[in-house]
């Protein structure tokens, strides 16, 4: 579970409060993963994505 994983390793001020389960990642020419891309492509970061805080799926 990611969430528990994270809970072992992070400060609890640094716990994601969304987690979204994505197929791929777009990437460059080079293979790193294309973060302004993936930003461009989602309209909104929290639709389909687990509330930590809430405790429910947006």
């Amino acid at each position: 579970h990611i969430l528990a994983h994270c809970e072992t390793h992070l400060a609890k001020f640094k716990l994601p409060r969304y987690i979204a389960y994505v197929d791929d990642f777009p990437r460059t020419p080079t293979r790193k993963i294309a973060k302004q891309q993936m930003l461009a492509e989602i309209e909104d970061l929290t639709v389909g994505a687990f509330d930590q805080k809430d405790g429910v799926w947006r």
